[in-house]
């Protein structure tokens, strides 16, 4: 399988943006680091979305963002931009559609 994503990453020719979504609730886990790490030495274009917010409170969403943020700043002198979601109560997603929609002008 990572074959076959990297492929089709590198090759994607109309590709404007990669949506990494992550767990909110989870601290940060090698596997996503690392492949974040990847994208970025590729030079892809990323967007984090830190899905699944409605199942922590403000302050362990907080939390957890900050764990995140540190973790990725040890490796990025600058995040990617970083969303934060939720499927079940809607969060963000305006956000999310105005951050698309602003991507594929820009590719115009």
């Amino acid at each position: 399988w990572s074959l076959m994503i990297e492929d089709y990453i590198l090759n994607r020719e109309t590709l404007s943006c990669l949506f990494i979504l992550l767990d909110s609730r989870l601290t940060p886990q090698a596997i996503d680091l690392s492949f974040i790490e990847w994208a970025g030495t590729k030079g892809i274009p990323l967007c984090l979305i830190f899905t699944k917010s409605d199942k922590l409170t403000r302050n362990e969403l907080a939390k957890s963002m900050k764990v995140y943020t540190a973790k990725l700043l040890e490796y990025w002198s600058e995040l990617p931009p970083v969303m934060i979601s939720s499927a079940v109560k809607k969060n963000g997603r305006e956000e999310i559609i105005a951050f698309i929609e602003k991507a594929l002008a820009n590719d115009e």
